[in-house]
């Protein structure tokens, strides 16, 4: 994996931006001083993160259940990947739905 030597960390950043039309941008960025990273060492940082945030909700009290923001993301990919340009996804959650309604 790559990361930067001198500090032996890397870093994945996530800036959105809101345009006049209220469209969001996201961008997905990484420091010039770190080697490159390729899209699933990137994601794997990401959900790293996101991992971390999850289990700290409930114990930081802030209104909401682990489990109830998971089902929060799961949706939000949901909704993301349903389309037909993603079919291999599609067929995966439409599996997962059938396994979670029996």
């Amino acid at each position: 994996m790559g990361y930067n030597e001198e500090h032996n960390s890397i870093a994945v950043s996530v800036e959105v931006i809101t345009d006049e039309t209220g469209k969001s941008i996201v961008n997905v960025l990484t420091p010039k001083s770190q080697k490159e990273l390729n899209v699933r060492q990137m994601v794997h940082t990401l959900i790293g993160g996101v991992t971390l945030l999850v289990k700290s909700c409930e114990n930081n009290d802030l209104g909401i259940k682990d489990h109830e923001l998971m089902r929060e993301i799961y949706t939000h990919l949901e909704d993301c990947f349903i389309s037909d340009e993603f079919a291999d996804a599609k067929s995966f959650i439409e599996e997962n739905k059938k396994l979670r309604n029996g």
